[in-house]
């Protein structure tokens, strides 16, 4: 992610964000850009098309672990954010599969580092049916008691880990 990505988030997506109502109205992209410096493990990847960025991902690579009892304690590559333009939310999107094709990412990710393709998200509210839908295999593992407002937790299973 560049300064350019951030920029695009501030001044196009937010005033189109501000009032709407989406889950992630008031996330700050150039926040969580700054504290990503401060965290270790902590990456922040974008999408972009035609010169404008069209999806934004933050993942944490080093300080979370499976949830899942029969991968418990191994290392997983968590989605900390990820969000779509706005434009990509409406019917018809401007863009279809950014949401996915950033979640592909992750994976792609999570293998490169020796993680076999586990991931793990909590996904906000108005997501559920997106995470539900994708092909990788998410279980959701349903309302997480530990996360301060239970949202869903989904990871994914992968039956051929060593």
């Amino acid at each position: 992610m560049t300064d350019k990505h951030l920029e695009d988030a501030k001044a196009l997506w937010e005033p189109i964000l501000a009032g709407s109502g989406q889950d992630d109205e008031y996330w700050n992209w150039v926040g969580k850009s700054r504290r990503s410096k401060l965290l270790p493990g902590d990456e922040l990847y974008a999408i972009e098309c035609e010169g404008i960025t069209q999806g934004l991902m933050m993942l944490d690579v080093l300080k979370k672990r499976c949830l899942i009892e029969s991968q418990l304690r191994r290392r997983l590559v968590y989605i900390s954010a990820l969000a779509t333009a706005p434009w990509n939310l409406t019917d018809p999107p401007t863009y279809k599969g950014v949401g996915g094709n950033l979640v592909d990412f992750a994976i792609a990710r999570s293998h490169e580092l020796g993680y076999q393709g586990r991931i793990g998200l909590h996904a906000l509210p108005g997501a559920l049916g997106f995470y539900r839908k994708l092909r990788v295999g998410l279980l959701n593992c349903g309302p997480d008691p530990e996360e301060p407002n239970h949202l869903v937790y989904f990871e994914t299973l992968r039956m051929d880990d060593p």
